[in-house]
């Protein structure tokens, strides 16, 4: 897979203050890669620039898609294009027991199947233009050489992805389940962590408090008791 955010020009894909990569070039070092690596034989590429060309490739299967057709230049030059964040969105949305970014957007009826396939993926950012047609071109695509099998593009996580803790409390009797969705941990090992301490800080502090409590009450029923 290839992924490319950023400006082109007539020399190629920006990728330095003055320096371009045409995409000829690298369409040339995929074929070497093929002829390097039989098993290699496939290319995904989502391509949010200006002016994306089709690629170049020999005797490999190609899957491109591009934020805009390859003489519009309608890309925000200061925000981008949203291609690729609706393009994350379809592969992870549910998987993070998240909905669309859009209110009353209806996108998430297309992924229902237990796999995305280019056709799902096709329909769900076209239906992203009904809604941001000032903002969100309708996305080009060129494909090649390509089987039906070919366009099964991912596994569709129609759930929510989350992780089961079990905490045990050292002399006590107690244990606590907790659930941690993929997204509250996105970031690093160590935000994991971070959740699992608060979860046990606040259960600690709520032991604390009844304790407090239990003493108060045995004291207020000592004092009644002797009156």
């Amino acid at each position: 897979m290839f992924v490319y955010i950023g400006h082109t020009a007539g020399s190629g894909l920006q990728v330095g203050k003055d320096e371009f990569y045409s995409l000829n070039a690298l369409s040339e070092k995929f074929n070497e890669w093929k002829m390097k690596k039989p098993h290699f034989d496939k290319v995904i590429a989502f391509l949010d620039c200006c002016y994306p060309e089709k690629m170049n490739l020999k005797g490999l299967k190609l899957i491109q898609i591009n934020a805009t057709a390859s003489m519009e230049t309608k890309v925000d030059k200061i925000h981008g294009n949203p291609l690729l964040n609706y393009v994350m969105q379809a592969f992870t949305a549910t998987a993070y027991g998240k909905g669309c970014i859009l209110e009353d957007c209806e996108c998430s009826n297309i992924l229902q199947g237990s796999f995305i396939t280019l056709n799902d993926l096709w329909l769900y950012l076209n239906e992203h233009t009904k809604h941001e047609a000032s903002t969100f071109d309708i996305p080009f695509m060129h494909t090649e050489h390509i089987s039906l099998q070919d366009t099964i593009l991912a596994y569709n996580c129609h759930f929510k992805v989350q992780f089961d803790f079990t905490i045990e409390y050292p002399g006590k009797n107690e244990i606590k389940n907790m659930h941690v969705l993929l997204s509250d941990f996105n970031d690093s090992f160590d935000q994991l962590k971070s959740i699992g301490a608060e979860e046990v800080i606040s259960n600690f502090y709520w032991f604390i408090f009844t304790l407090f409590a239990i003493f108060w009450l045995r004291v207020y029923l000592n004092k009644s008791c002797t009156n």
